[in-house]
């Protein structure tokens, strides 16, 4: 039998998920993020663009757990610290579930296929 696992990439402007059966990637999507990185709306203040900085990261969010689903596969999620910990804060309030299989590592930007070599490493 074949092993399953969903391994992706996540930041503040995208992520990455690549769900691989065996050898294979069976499956992959990518979901942008909406969130702005800087303030760029003249006239806005600071804590107008901070509100709606936090809303378009917990829609970004909200759309990779339900990118991921209920499946019961083991996940691993790649990326910058602040984004897997407010992910990890996400998944807290919205999808419980999944916090038992998600596992996180800190990492530099990788390309599609080291993240894909990284989820066949953990196959092993």
């Amino acid at each position: 039998m074949a092993r399953k696992l969903i391994v992706g990439w996540l930041d503040h402007r995208q992520a990455k998920l690549f769900w691989i059966e065996g050898d294979e990637v069976a499956r992959k999507k990518h979901i942008k993020s909406k969130a702005h990185s800087r303030q760029d709306h003249g006239g806005w203040s600071q804590s107008r663009f901070d509100r709606q900085r936090k809303g378009d990261l917990k829609r970004y969010y909200d759309d990779v757990i339900s990118a991921i689903g209920t499946s019961k596969q083991p996940l691993y999620l790649l990326g910058h610290k602040q984004a897997l910990r407010e992910f990890r804060n996400r998944c807290e309030e919205e999808a419980q579930y999944l916090l038992h299989r998600l596992h996180e590592d800190n990492t530099d930007e990788m390309t599609d296929a080291e993240i894909v070599a990284y989820g066949r490493k953990k196959m092993r």
